[in-house]
């Protein structure tokens, strides 16, 4: 089931992107993915969520900004 709900979420997003560059306004757009915390199943023993390992508590993020935009990115570690 997990795998199917990424399946289906991949082909939402390519859907939405190839909505926004048939409407021509795919260049001007911002888009913003932001995924939820991670869930363990069963990898290190544990499942659900109880892991801080950094891949649970931290994430993913994907921007695309608008083309003209200019943009200075900064690494930040905490």
């Amino acid at each position: 089931l997990y795998r199917d709900s990424l399946t289906h979420l991949a082909r939402k997003l390519v859907h939405f992107v190839e909505s926004l560059k048939q409407s021509e306004i795919y260049e001007q757009a911002m888009i913003i993915v932001a995924g939820d915390h991670g869930e363990e199943f069963f990898e290190r023993d544990m499942c659900g969520h109880q892991s801080l390992y950094d891949h649970n508590i931290r994430p993913g993020l994907i921007v695309k900004p608008p083309r003209e935009a200019i943009w200075i990115f900064q690494r930040m570690r905490i």
